[in-house]
């Protein structure tokens, strides 16, 4: 088949006719820019999406050793959203992608030789060993008994965390914290007769206590009234959790009901709420014998 032709024919459809506002429209370089195409006028032509996507499979059959081509309408098919594809199609263009850059990238190695002058040879078994040694340097690891005793040396984190079969990241947690062990061992960076905690280097971690506020606010270990009456929003739904007792008694002599039936018990419409209340009593929790819920009831001058 002659595919200049075709292209040929193309180029000049897109060049005699006009085609309405509404209809997509791309712009294609009859001669492509990596060919030394411009983008002057004469050499554009406005394509439907459908021609642009058929003018770029015509070009990579008229040049099949050039990469960039094959890189374009590679890119046309994994983003184009106009384009019909099919698998037959997709696998024709990844494989004329590959062919092209593998050909491309054997000629530029011809021209630009390995920078070091190691293309087709081999390092020596004294040059490699070299080579392994200076890749596992690192800083060296002391262990210390519980009783700050020294024990052994090692080269690094890794060669002590595989001698004493222990996780890296456990280690490195010991070596940064004086309170912390590691296989019932402490390590340092520093040799020392005993261990010195002083020279645990710090930890760029920041440490910090939170406010009861702030713990409440963010909802940690605190009981959902609180957290409510912490945050100053939905404040209505406090009422739910000021007749959890009566709910849990109905709810022990009512068993399987519907959240809807146990709201309408405690003339309240938020099953959200009722199935949450309802949740922690079958987790176990009894209003009447916690102490924290009896307390805020007390606050409340209500009665549980």
């Amino acid at each position: 088949m002659n595919y200049q032709l075709h292209y040929d024919r193309l180029m000049q459809r897109g060049r005699e006719r006009s085609l309405p506002r509404e209809i997509y429209v791309e712009r294609h370089h009859i001669v492509p820019r990596c060919m030394g195409g411009t983008d002057e006028s004469a050499n554009l032509v406005e394509l439907t999406a459908e021609e642009h996507y058929i003018a770029h499979q015509l070009l990579v059959k008229i040049y099949p050793d050039n990469a960039l081509l094959w890189c374009a309408v590679a890119m046309m098919t994994a983003s184009a959203k106009t384009t019909i594809r099919n698998n037959k199609m997709y696998g024709w263009i990844r494989q004329g992608l590959s062919k092209a850059t593998s050909k491309l990238r054997k000629e530029w190695y011809k021209n630009n030789p390995h920078p070091k002058g190691m293309l087709g040879k081999r390092h020596s078994d004294e040059a490699r060993a070299k080579i392994s040694e200076n890749s596992n340097t690192g800083v060296a690891v002391y262990q210390y008994t519980l009783e700050n005793v020294f024990v052994e040396q090692y080269n690094t984190i890794v060669d002590a965390a595989k001698s004493l079969n222990i996780a890296t990241q456990t280690l490195w947690v010991a070596l940064h914290n004086p309170n912390r062990t590691a296989g019932g061992f402490r390590f340092s960076y520093h040799k020392t007769e005993l261990f010195d905690a002083s020279l645990t280097p710090k930890s760029n971690r920041k440490s910090f206590t939170r406010s009861d506020s702030d713990r409440k606010h963010r909802g940690l270990h605190c009981p959902p009234w609180e957290i409510i009456e912490c945050r100053g929003k939905h404040l209505d739904l406090l009422i739910y959790w000021q007749k959890a007792n009566i709910l849990y008694y109905f709810w022990l002599r009512n068993s399987g009901l519907t959240a809807s039936d146990y709201a309408k018990h405690i003339e309240l419409e938020n099953l959200y709420m009722v199935r949450k209340i309802i949740k922690k009593f079958c987790g176990g929790w009894i209003p009447i014998e916690d102490t924290a819920w009896i307390d805020w009831m007390k606050r409340y001058d209500l009665k549980s």
